[in-house]
């Protein structure tokens, strides 16, 4: 059964800022990343040692956040892995649409598309297509590698679907080409060079910024020894300290 999911800690950020329920619909990260290059992670499943493993690809930069979920928590490896399962088996855009409707929350006002995973194929895209179209008082956002399908169906996309190229994939041109608005993972705010930084999606979930550039501080544990790792130690130990000092 294809399933939503209520806000995380960082969409439940979005809710605060905006008023708006929010919900996400996910699917299983890596396997349906076609356009993912410097963040590329997927969890594989040994069904004979029944573990779940993380693999690396070979132009990673830092590691997907969503993978490492899915590999520490198995349950959400499941959810999302139904999730693709069922989808990709449709034969239609429609078929899927329709499907995706009839699991969506009836009060969700915001669906964050992708919290993990990507759009898979091109039919998989024009299935949010139609479901934006039909829902049009919700609103729908996504940040996306998968460049090529929205460079393909740009003139049909309707305004409550807002999307943002994920910058560090395989079509990384494209968004220079057709000046598609970007998201940028940084490890500092000093790299910012005077982009907003998008802390709660309240830049990515807004139609009017909907042009507007920015970045993302990166998050995550990261492999032992990466700068991703590093970062990830002094977070949790400032955080730490200040529950400390709080108490």
């Amino acid at each position: 059964m294809i399933t939503f999911s209520e806000a995380n800690s960082k969409l439940k950020k979005l809710q605060a800022v905006t008023g708006r329920t929010v919900f996400s619909f996910d699917l299983l990260s890596g396997h349906t990343c076609p356009g993912a290059k410097d963040c590329f992670t997927k969890v594989v499943y040994d069904w004979l040692t029944d573990t779940y493993s993380l693999f690396d690809g070979p132009d990673q930069e830092f590691r997907c956040y969503a993978a490492s979920q899915e590999q520490q928590y198995t349950g959400v490896y499941n959810k999302r892995l139904e999730n693709w399962t069922i989808l990709e088996r449709m034969s239609s855009p429609n078929i899927m649409a329709a499907a995706i409707e009839a699991a969506m929350p009836s009060h969700a006002a915001t669906i964050r598309i992708h919290s993990g995973g990507d759009f898979f194929s091109m039919s998989y895209f024009k299935a949010w297509i139609l479901v934006a179209k039909r829902n049009p008082l919700k609103r729908f956002y996504a940040y996306t590698k998968f460049l090529p399908a929205w460079v393909k169906f740009m003139g049909i996309i309707p305004a409550n679907l807002i999307l943002t190229a994920s910058r560090g994939g395989r079509y990384d041109h494209l968004i220079d080409k057709h000046g598609l608005r970007e998201a940028k993972v940084i490890y500092d705010e000093s790299e910012a060079n005077g982009l907003a930084i998008d802390v709660d999606d309240s830049i990515a979930a807004d139609p009017d910024r909907r042009n507007e550039d920015f970045c993302l501080l990166i998050h995550g544990q990261g492999q032992a020894g990466s700068d991703q790792a590093k970062i990830h130690s002094e977070l949790t130990r400032a955080k730490r300290n200040a529950k400390l000092i709080s108490n």
